[in-house]
């Protein structure tokens, strides 16, 4: 069996294609992957916030496309850019192990985040990042730094940008050295990542069950748990997955444990919820954290973020 498997042509996404294919080709003795490279309008265009241009979604749009068109038989994707609702006739075909799910902060400074002197410039274009920077510390300054992973860093050893945050598990798939650059790993349950941050997702035809079958093989339970946790928050909020929104789902022992924040962009108004419930229940455990955040204000906050 030979498989066509989309991929965006950025690094990161290669790297992640290719490990992949080598879960398939290892779960599916005899199936070859044909990886081919497909350019997205969210790699296109660099020089405005995600937001402004269509959201993360458009990371997905021409991957869907392809998929309908039948030019490729799988997709993969950074499952924290894919849609909470799919196109119709697209499914979710498995979630392969997780890596690690934080956020780390790079600097050129060694410092805590709260001690980062006052108009300390840090790079992103996540509303989610931002907000929870800045109230943590509301002196430092945030600017718009999009790009691929080597082009952050790039611009901080530049002195461009005094720090970026990027998430550990695009760090650790690329290999990136950063033991020039003063790196904090930031606790996930206290500076909470996006819904599937550290994730991976195949997504395929719905009529396609030699496909779907083949993803089967390499689903992982616990990421798959954790992650219809985090995604169903975003879903039951109305959010798009470019708002400033984080979620975490941890199993602990025969529990399912759920955080998730809504964030002001400017860090004035942070709303969290935690709450446990069964793992067999993931999508109801994040749809109940996410109408107890919605009672505290959450939908109103959000629609005065800006788009």
């Amino acid at each position: 069996m030979k498989v066509r498997v989309g991929s965006r042509r950025s690094p990161l996404a290669r790297t992640q294609t290719d490990h992949v294919c080598g879960l398939l080709q290892r779960a599916n003795p005899g199936l070859e992957c044909e990886v081919v490279p497909v350019e997205t309008t969210g790699d296109v265009v660099r020089d405005r916030p995600l937001r402004e241009i269509g959201g993360k979604g458009l990371f997905v749009k021409e991957l869907d496309e392809a998929l309908w068109a039948g030019s490729i038989d799988c997709a993969v994707h950074s499952l924290k850019d894919v849609p909470s609702v799919l196109p119709q006739g697209i499914v979710l075909a498995c979630v392969p192990e997780r890596f690690d799910p934080h956020d780390v902060l790079i600097s050129r400074i060694q410092s805590p985040l709260g001690s980062f002197a006052a108009g300390t410039r840090i790079g992103t274009t996540s509303l989610r990042r931002a907000g929870q920077v800045l109230a943590q510390n509301p002196g430092v300054e945030i600017a718009m730094l999009r790009g691929n992973v080597e082009t952050r860093l790039a611009r901080v050893r530049e002195g461009r940008f005094d720090a970026t945050l990027l998430a550990a598990a695009g760090i650790a798939r690329l290999g990136v050295r950063t033991d020039d650059l003063a790196t904090t790993a930031l606790d996930p349950w206290t500076f909470v990542p996006a819904p599937a941050q550290g994730a991976l997702a195949i997504t395929c035809r719905e009529d396609d069950r030699a496909m779907r079958a083949a993803c089967s093989r390499i689903n992982d339970a616990r990421a798959e748990c954790e992650t219809v946790a985090e995604r169903a928050v975003g879903r039951a909020l109305g959010g798009s997955c470019d708002l400033p929104l984080g979620a975490l789902a941890r199993l602990d022992g025969a529990m399912l444990e759920l955080v998730a924040v809504v964030a002001s962009s400017d860090g004035r108004r942070i709303l969290r919820r935690e709450e446990r419930g069964e793992p067999q229940r993931a999508d109801d455990l994040g749809v109940r954290v996410a109408e107890l955040l919605a009672a505290d204000g959450a939908r109103e906050l959000l629609a005065g973020e800006p788009r």
